[in-house]
C-alpha cells in the first residue's frame, strides 16, 4: 500500500507548486533551482516512507490487546450502552524509534471512544498526537469499546499509521488480532433483586417464595373475619369463641413456581437499529425477569420461536442455569442458519472471500494457478460456464482454510446447511460477527395477519402435557392473527393449570415521520386491544411493554375469564 500524505505533506506541496508558478512568471532560476530541490525532498521522504511496513515486518513488531474489567466488577461481561476498557500493548524489537498515529481499532456493532492524544483523522498530523515508540520497548495504551446491543462483538483487528522521515507520509499498517467479546443483557450487572411475595397462585413445591393459603401452611399470617367463599376447615373456633363471630386463619408456606419464557425472534422484531429493535428489548426484560425468578429460586425455561421452535432451554435452577439462558439470548442475535438468512450460497462465499482478503491477506477468488479459464464456443451466443471442477477448487481452499481457523472451536458449535462446505462457512460468519441478513416476510406472513404457528408451538413446548402448574410468559412485537390452533392451545394451556402472559412489544418507528409514527402508535394500540379481545376471554392476560425494557414485574397477573 502506498504512504499516505499527511496534512504537512499537502501544504508542503501546495507551496511548491505556488513557488513553480511564482518561479515561471518572475522567470527566477533562484526560485526554480529552490523548487526542484523541495520535488527532491519531497520524492525522498516518499520513498523513504514506502519502506517502512516492509522493515517494520522484519523488525517483528507486537501487537495484543484484551478487556479490562474493573476491580469490583470482575467477571462481569460487557453489557449495552457501558463503556468497557480494552487495553493494548506494541512492542517494538527493532534499532530505530516510530512514530505512530491514526490509531483505529476495527469493529462492527460498538462504538469506539479514543483517547485524546489520537485525534480522529489519521491521515492529519494536526488532528493527532503522534505516538512515540522507542527502540526495544512496549508501549501501552487503552480505548474504551461502548457495545450497542446483546451479542458477540469481534474487535477484528488495529490498524494504524507509521509516520515517515519529516512527517511528510504516513504507512498504514494493519494488524489483524480478532478479539471476540460477549456482550451481555443489562440485568447481568443490576443490583440483587430483592424477594417477592406471590399470592393466590398455583406452585408445584417447595421453595423461597412467600404463597398465602387458606387452612393450611407452616407460618401464621393474619386473623380475619369469615368471607364468602372460604372453607371451613380455615376457620379458627377458639378465636371465633373469644371474639363470637366465625373467624378464619391464614398461614403462609414457602413454594417454588415453574416460569416459561416463549420469545419471537421473527423479523418483525428485527427491525430497526441495533440496540433499539423489539428484540433488544425482549432480550433484556427476558434476562431481568428470568434472573429474578431463579433468584427467588424459581425454575426457568427459554423457548424461542420463528416460524417454528429454534432453541429450547429446559427447566432449571441455579447460578449455572442462568448462563444457559444467556447462552440461548445470545444465539437469537446471531442466527446464521440457511433456513433462517436470506443470502445465496454465491453470496456468502463472496462475503467471506472478500473478509479474508482484508482481513489475512488471502486471495481466494482467483482460479488456481495451472488452469485456464473457460473459453467462449464460437457459435454460443450465451455467457460460458466456469467449470465444476475450477469452481470447486476455490471453495475447497477458502473451507479448508476456515476449517483450519475454527479447529480449536467446539465442533457442536455449527451451523445448519444443505451442504457441510457452507455450513462451515456460515459457522464462520457467526464466530467473526459478520451479519447476514435475516429472512425477509413470505407472501403469506403479512403485517397483520402473521402465522402464529411458531408461537403455538412455543406454548406447546412450555405447557406440554405437564399438569404442573407453571407461567407462560409470550413476549413478540408482531400483531398476532388468532388462530384455531393458537386458540386450541391457549385452551389446552390453561386447562392443565398454566398461567399465560402475552406482552406485545411496540415497533421500531425511529425512522419514520412523525405522522407515521403517530399512526404507527394507533395501530400498535388497536393490535393490543383486538389480541385482548380475542385472547384475554379466554384468561390470558394480554398488555403492551414500553418504549423500553421494563423492569421485571414482582407478579403475574391473570385476567378473569
Amino acid at each position: 500500500m502506498l504512504p499516505l500524505p499527511t496534512s504537512n505533506a499537502k501544504i508542503f506541496f501546495v507551496g511548491l507548486c505556488a513557488m513553480f508558478v511564482i518561479g515561471l512568471v518572475a522567470r527566477s532560476s533562484e526560485v526554480m533551482v529552490l523548487t526542484g530541490s523541495g520535488w527532491v525532498a519531497l520524492s525522498v521522504a516518499l520513498a523513504a516512507s514506502m519502506s517502512i511496513a516492509r522493515g517494520i515486518r522484519a523488525q517483528r513488531l507486537e501487537f495484543a490487546w484484551w478487556v479490562e474489567h474493573e476491580p469490583q466488577n470482575r467477571g462481569i461481561a460487557p453489557t449495552p450502552g457501558a463503556a468497557t476498557q480494552v487495553r493494548c500493548y506494541i512492542r517494538h524489537r527493532g534499532s530505530g524509534a516510530l512514530r505512530i498515529s491514526g490509531v483505529r481499532p476495527i469493529s462492527s456493532g460498538a462504538r469506539i471512544q479514543l483517547p485524546a492524544h489520537f485525534g480522529q483523522r489519521p491521515e492529519s498530523a494536526k488532528a493527532a498526537t503522534v505516538l512515540e515508540v522507542p527502540p526495544r520497548s512496549r508501549v501501552e495504551f487503552a480505548f474504551d469499546l461502548v457495545p450497542q446491543s446483546v451479542g458477540r462483538l469481534v474487535l477484528h483487528g488495529l490498524a494504524l499509521n507509521l509516520h515517515g522521515p519529516w512527517g511528510l507520509f504516513a504507512a498504514p499498517l494493519y494488524f489483524p488480532s480478532p478479539l471476540t467479546i460477549r456482550v451481555l443483557p443489562r440485568a447481568t450487572s443490576s443490583a440483587r433483586p430483592s424477594p417477592r411475595t406471590l399470592t393466590r397462585l398455583a406452585a408445584s413445591r417447595a421453595g423461597i417464595n412467600m404463597l398465602r393459603r387458606r387452612g393450611g401452611g407452616t407460618e401464621f399470617y393474619e386473623l380475619r373475619e369469615l368471607l364468602p367463599g372460604d372453607p371451613f376447615k380455615s376457620i379458627a373456633w377458639k378465636a371465633s369463641a373469644r371474639r363470637g363471630q366465625l373467624m378464619v386463619k391464614e398461614v403462609e408456606r414457602e413454594v417454588e413456581d415453574a416460569r416459561w419464557f416463549v420469545i419471537d425472534v421473527g423479523p418483525d422484531v428485527r427491525q430497526g437499529d441495533p440496540g433499539h429493535r423489539a428484540l433488544d428489548q425482549i432480550i433484556e426484560r427476558t434476562a431481568a425477569e428470568a434472573r429474578q425468578a431463579l433468584f427467588e429460586g424459581d425454575r426457568v425455561g427459554l423457548v424461542s420461536v420463528d416460524l417454528g421452535v429454534l432453541s429450547h432451554v429446559p427447566l432449571g435452577k441455579g447460578a449455572s442455569h442462568l448462563g444457559q439462558i444467556h447462552d440461548s439470548l445470545l444465539a437469537a442475535t446471531e442466527i446464521v442458519d440457511e433456513q433462517h438468512t436470506q443470502i445465496s450460497n454465491e453470496q456468502l462465499v463472496q462475503r467471506v472471500t472478500k473478509y479474508i482478503l482484508q482481513q489475512d491477506g488471502l486471495d481466494f477468488s482467483r482460479p488456481t494457478e495451472g488452469r485456464r479459464r473457460p473459453r467462449r464456443h464460437k457459435r454460443s451466443t450465451s455467457a460460458p460456464r466456469p467449470r465444476h471442477d475450477e469452481l470447486s477448487t476455490d471453495v475447497a481452499r477458502l473451507t479448508n482454510h476456515i476449517r483450519r481457523a475454527r479447529r480449536s472451536l467446539d465442533e457442536r458449535d455449527r451451523a445448519l446447511a444443505k451442504s457441510a462446505t457452507y455450513a462451515a462457512l456460515r459457522a464462520y460468519c457467526r464466530d467473526r460477527a459478520i451479519e447476514l441478513p435475516f429472512r425477509e416476510k413470505t407472501s403469506g406472513e403479512s403485517t397483520a395477519q402473521f402465522p402464529t404457528g411458531g408461537l403455538s408451538e412455543g406454548i406447546q413446548v412450555a405447557g406440554g402435557r405437564s399438569r404442573v402448574p407453571a407461567t407462560i410468559a409470550v413476549f413478540t412485537a408482531t400483531q398476532i392473527h388468532v388462530s384455531e390452533e393458537l386458540i386450541s392451545t391457549v385452551k389446552l394451556a390453561l386447562g392443565h393449570g398454566h398461567r399465560i402472559k402475552l406482552v406485545l412489544f411496540p415497533p421500531y418507528v425511529d425512522h419514520l415521520a412523525s405522522r407515521e409514527r403517530a399512526a404507527a402508535r394507533r395501530d400498535y394500540e388497536r393490535s393490543i386491544d383486538h389480541t385482548k379481545n380475542e385472547l384475554g376471554r379466554l384468561g390470558v392476560f394480554v398488555h403492551g411493554a414500553p418504549d423500553q425494557a421494563a423492569a421485571p414485574s414482582s407478579r403475574i397477573e391473570r385476567r378473569a375469564s
